[in-house]
């Protein structure tokens, strides 16, 4: 299945794919999965980034921590 970037209102990248999973569960689509390069240059060090985007059709975007207080 593919997303529509014009159906997209907000776009937002995890390295964790836990915290993206929380995201989702709240009806956030997956637009993309890359690896990227971090860290020292003389190291090998990647991590994968999950990039999700929020429906229009869904109204305001949710966030999973929304009123918790930290």
């Amino acid at each position: 299945m593919t997303t529509d970037l014009h159906e997209i209102s907000e776009l937002r990248e995890f390295n964790d794919y836990r915290e993206a999973n929380e995201y989702l569960k709240l009806g956030w689509r997956l637009v993309s999965v890359h690896i990227e390069d971090c860290g020292d240059p003389d190291r090998v060090n990647q991590q994968t980034i999950y990039c999700l985007g929020w429906p229009r059709s869904l109204g305001e975007p949710k966030n999973p921590w929304e009123g918790c207080f930290v």
